[in-house]
């Protein structure tokens, strides 16, 4: 009699393992799949954050993938001067571009922006942090007598042991700069008292403290604010196993950010997939308030 309960004990347990684990799975994997709509409406500004990786050589899809986002302020990163050519970009202009050994970045403005955007590449300005500096983008854009600034940024991956140190430090940098959802001082062509939006990989997950930090100083995380929040981006392929660099991985953490002022109104945001790359990319559309 004893071993009959504990028969069906143990069956009503399994099944209760099946229906969660069933559930867990199907939410993750809807969590991937987002799509942008076809036509961006036109009085909305579509911000968007893409690791392109430093060692995608899918070039063509890459460059179509970016073109789809009709995106009207792209911030590239891991940008080689080739990933992509710059040219082959269709209805985008570059702003400003630097490149540092194997990282570099890229902001692209949209042909058909109508504002005035300004932008200049800043470092991060720990003394120490000498070898694990990556180029950051501060940019300013005006439009109908109302402004704001992006910055974009690229933190210390964790995963190489000399910039392991960096990391938090850099990013806990970047929330200095900012107070009640704007700008404290001025960054390079951002200006102080702008409402701004820092977006970009951030090489941490949503609960570490730096991230929580931002969210203190007055600032949103637009894709955490999706109905489904967990919206992984990292690692979309096998990261730094270049051999493995053409098979595909399931993302497990989202360290892709678009972190946006509380004087800004966000409508929507997306995780989307980009071809050869180890990061999903961020979109978001905001209004000006």
């Amino acid at each position: 009699m004893v071993t009959e309960k504990k028969t069906k004990y143990w069956k009503k347990v399994r099944w209760v393992f099946i229906i969660l684990s069933g559930s867990l799975i199907f939410w993750y994997l809807v969590s991937l799949h987002d799509e942008l709509p076809t036509n961006k409406p036109k009085d909305i500004i579509r911000l968007a954050s893409v690791n392109a990786d430093c060692l995608n050589d899918d070039i063509p899809a890459l460059v179509s993938a970016l073109e789809h986002l009709q995106a009207d302020v792209l911030v590239l990163l891991e940008w080689q001067g080739k990933n992509p050519p710059l040219n082959k970009l269709k209805g985008m202009r570059p702003i400003i571009s630097a490149l540092r050994g194997y990282q570099g970045i890229v902001v692209l403005v949209n042909n058909n922006l109508d504002a005035q955007v300004k932008a200049e590449v800043f470092y991060s300005r720990i003394k120490a942090n000498t070898s694990c500096r990556i180029p950051m983008a501060a940019i300013r854009l005006s439009q109908d007598e109302f402004s704001f600034s992006i910055v974009g940024i690229h933190i210390p991956p964790p995963h190489i042991r000399g910039c392991r140190q960096f990391t938090e430090p850099t990013l806990n940098e970047i929330a200095d700069f900012i107070e009640d959802g704007r700008l404290k001082v001025p960054v390079k062509s951002a200006q102080r008292n702008d409402p701004v939006v820092v977006m970009g990989d951030f090489n941490v997950h949503p609960l570490n403290s730096a991230v929580r930090k931002f969210k203190a100083l007055g600032m949103i995380d637009a894709i955490g604010q999706k109905p489904i929040k967990f919206n992984p981006t990292w690692p979309a392929r096998f990261p730094v196993i270049s051999q493995l660099h053409g098979l595909p991985f399931l993302p497990l953490f989202r360290i892709d950010f678009i972190m946006v002022s509380k004087y800004l109104k966000i409508i929507q945001a997306w995780c989307v997939p980009i071809p050869g790359s180890d990061h999903r990319g961020v979109v978001s559309d905001i209004k000006l308030n």
